[in-house]
């Protein structure tokens, strides 16, 4: 979990973050945004709106933390010096410095662990819900919608042929979730989640092991839903095993449209009347990448 801080106009990091033991139901992903600094110059016309995802991938992950149990990865860069624009900004205390010698650590760097191709099946098919993390999901958003109003999900789903080992199902993190305003775009930001792979152990589906189960969902407000919820992906994991491994990525801002249900059936688990949304695109991004599991 990443207590990530606001530093002013030149890097804000705001992070929610659902946290616990690994086990299906207790996901753990974060979110966070890297606000950008004032050009000292501007163009005339400004960058094209919309939405893209830079850079996608698995990476290593350390379960060393800091003194304040929040884990030391992913760690973003925050000084700014004594003079120039936006002057004054301290450093990052959970990553203060870099090089050799050190100095401080400056805004707009940041630390992760390695990204890799290959993956040990040994390491990553969690066969139990108290598994290690294996890696550490990271996707980057550079982000010009200045959409302040629709509600931004996220979508990981990993597949192996026709066997899917990890689903997050749809992540609904609210409206204007940085708490930002249409002058501070364009952003950069990232979810990243530390976890693993396979069905945990938990063979009978759908939303068994990781493939996530609905979180704080169905709703029981349509007008002041708790954030984030999950919708769950109904789909059923199987073992992660030796071969090739899809991650395919998914941001969207989307406007809700929210469903009174009455049934126990509908309202799964949630006392009745409970809320299903169905949401109206308004912006989306999609990255696929790739792992060999050996």
């Amino acid at each position: 979990m990443k207590r990530l801080f606001a530093v002013l106009a030149v890097l804000a990091v705001v992070v929610f973050c659902i946290s616990g033991a690994i086990a299906e139901e207790t996901p753990h992903s974060h979110i966070a945004v890297l606000k950008h600094a004032p050009s000292d110059v501007r163009p005339l016309t400004g960058p094209p709106t919309g939405l893209w995802i830079p850079w996608a991938d698995f990476a290593a992950f350390s379960n060393a933390t800091n003194s304040d149990g929040t884990f030391l990865w992913p760690c973003f860069g925050s000084y700014v010096p004594s003079s120039g624009t936006n002057t004054g900004i301290a450093a990052n205390p959970d990553c203060p410095t870099i090089g050799d010698p050190s100095v401080p650590f400056p805004n707009g760097g940041v630390v992760v662990g390695n990204p890799n191709y290959l993956w040990a099946v040994a390491d990553c098919n969690a066969t139990s819900t108290s598994a290690p993390n294996c890696g550490d999901q990271e996707t980057f958003v550079t982000d010009n919608t200045a959409d302040l109003t629709d509600d931004l999900f996220f979508s990981l789903v990993i597949t192996q042929g026709t066997t899917t080992i990890y689903d997050s199902g749809t992540q609904v993190y609210g409206a204007n979730v940085f708490g930002l305003t249409a002058a501070d775009f364009p952003i950069i930001w990232i979810n990243y989640n530390p976890q693993n792979l396979g069905d945990q152990g938990i063979t009978t589906g759908p939303n068994n092991g990781n493939c996530l189960a609905n979180l704080n969902y169905p709703l029981t407000s349509d007008t002041s839903p708790t954030f984030p919820y999950y919708i769950a992906g109904g789909k059923t994991c199987g073992a992660a095993t030796a071969g090739v491994a899809t991650g395919t990525v998914t941001i969207e801002y989307g406007k809700p449209a929210y469903t009174k249900e009455t049934t126990a059936a509908k309202c799964d688990g949630v006392t009745p009347p409970c809320y299903t949304v169905k949401f109206t695109k308004e912006h989306e991004a999609t990255y696929k990448f790739t792992i060999d599991l050996y």
